[in-house]
């Protein structure tokens, strides 16, 4: 039962990861197509959080920790996968490393476990099961039209295998896994400060986007000088801006990322 709790943290803690990973670069990815399945894992990460969550609550008493980062190696390898520095990368790293992982993970556990002895958890990782292989059927289509050149391909591949790196350290998405002590870390992207989002809306070359970015919302929110009277209607337009907009709604989201109780699907 300990371990069953412990490995529920861990992939609850991925989770979590990959959904602010999403927030952080749903604005400024600019292929739409990719921009929409952000958004819509982003969701299904926040689902699965809330679910292991509560099956860890049944299963033990508080405090429950499950705030807590469960392996600094692990912490390490989901900070390199933040810093993603374009489409290819941060594709690569959510579908071709983290998420087929976890895929891993997960069916190795359900595998293993007795499912009438433990019915709730069974039921509840078939469904993570069964959202990650759609999750990566998407992915698997995406990584090869971001990669069809030369060089993009080439930095796809690097990353994966920085990334890989990291996480064979960590043992793995279970932390059970023998890591490759051979060979030394790559350097890291993350120095152990806190990640700078990029907060700047973008768009790929087929949309002009003359709605989004013709008023500068955010701007004339925070510009104290302007009139008293427009402070309502600029108040309004912000906060609507912000849950209608997904680049507004990922700034919202990212604000709070690491917050306990923030992340959920609600």
């Amino acid at each position: 039962m300990e371990h069953t709790v412990s490995l529920l943290k861990r992939y609850n803690y991925v989770a979590r990861r990959l959904h602010e990973t999403a927030t952080a670069h749903l604005a400024a990815t600019p292929e739409w197509e990719v921009k929409c399945a952000l958004g819509l894992h982003l969701w299904l990460d926040a689902e699965h959080c809330g679910a292991l969550r509560a099956r860890v609550a049944e299963m033990r008493e508080p405090p429950l920790h499950l705030d807590d980062v469960p392996d600094e190696r692990l912490r390490a390898a989901l900070e390199e996968l933040l810093r993603a520095q374009d489409s290819a990368e941060l594709v690569t790293g959510i579908y071709g490393v983290l998420r087929p992982a976890l895929l891993a993970a997960v069916r190795g556990h359900l595998a293993a476990m007795n499912p009438l002895f433990d019915h709730p958890t069974y039921r509840l990782l078939r469904q993570v099961e069964r959202d990650q292989e759609e999750m990566l059927e998407w992915g698997d289509a995406a990584l090869a039209a971001l990669t069809d050149q030369p060089e993009a391909a080439a930095r796809a591949e690097a990353f994966a295998a920085h990334l890989e790196r990291y996480l064979s350290e960590a043992g793995g998405i279970s932390g059970d896994q023998p890591a490759d002590l051979a060979s030394g870390l790559p350097a890291a992207r993350w120095d152990g400060s806190e990640y700078e989002m990029d907060a700047e809306p973008r768009r790929d070359a087929r949309f002009t986007d003359p709605f989004n970015c013709s008023a500068r919302i955010d701007d004339y929110y925070a510009d104290e000088s302007r009139p008293a009277t427009s402070a309502c209607s600029r108040s309004c337009t912000s906060g609507c801006a912000r849950w209608t907009c997904p680049s507004g709604w990922r700034r919202s989201c990212s604000a709070h990322a690491g917050v306990p109780g923030t992340i959920t699907a609600s």
